[in-house]
């Protein structure tokens, strides 16, 4: 797994929302599917990097 390239992933699907980046939970579950990887794998990088998941359908976030 090459974590700079599952942050370049995140950081190109991120929104910027009142200064804070936010993630999509579906394009979260994309991300992992497409390094298969998990999906907490995804939130850890996305809490170290102060990235907020949102409209989670299943409460993994």
């Amino acid at each position: 797994m090459d974590e700079n390239q599952i942050m370049d992933s995140i950081n190109k699907h991120c929104l910027m929302v009142n200064g804070k980046k936010q993630l999509q939970c579906a394009i979260a579950f994309k991300i992992a599917k497409e390094f298969n990887i998990s999906v907490s794998t995804i939130g850890t990088l996305c809490n170290k990097n102060s990235i907020k998941i949102k409209n989670c359908q299943i409460g993994c976030f």
